[in-house]
């Protein structure tokens, strides 16, 4: 309704698409790394929630996720109409591991939101 609409000028207010693109992203491992797991699965596209899904499937490998920390980016790399590519490298700490990954992700814009279409990530450590 209109009250969501209101939320998403407000949260996307003065950002241009590629700081609201790559925002996003983060916005996406935060919810997942504190456990919010329908914010992390509602941030997929609904072509992200297609090839990623079930919802449990995908939530189920942050079971053991503690926090996670961009320690580059995220940083949009290309925009093309509702179509954006982010990069970033994070640190992840699980409850038995650490894991440092690169990722590039693919954003589609959906109703004013961007959103996680395509998920590339490298272990890197």
């Amino acid at each position: 309704g209109a009250g969501q609409e209101e939320t998403a000028a407000g949260r996307s207010g003065g950002e241009s698409a590629s700081e609201a693109a790559a925002q996003a992203v983060e916005d996406h491992y935060t919810a997942a790394a504190d456990g919010d797991y329908d914010e992390a699965w509602n941030s997929l596209s609904s072509a992200g929630q297609q090839r990623y899904g079930p919802q449990a499937n995908y939530t189920g490998q942050f079971d053991t996720l503690e926090s996670i920390e961009f320690t580059q980016g995220p940083t949009t790399t290309n925009i093309s109409g509702d179509t954006a590519a982010v990069t970033g490298q994070t640190v992840a700490e699980h409850t038995d591991r650490t894991e440092q990954n690169s990722g590039t992700w693919t954003l589609v814009n959906e109703g004013g939101e961007w959103k996680i279409s395509n998920i590339a990530v490298q272990r890197l450590s």
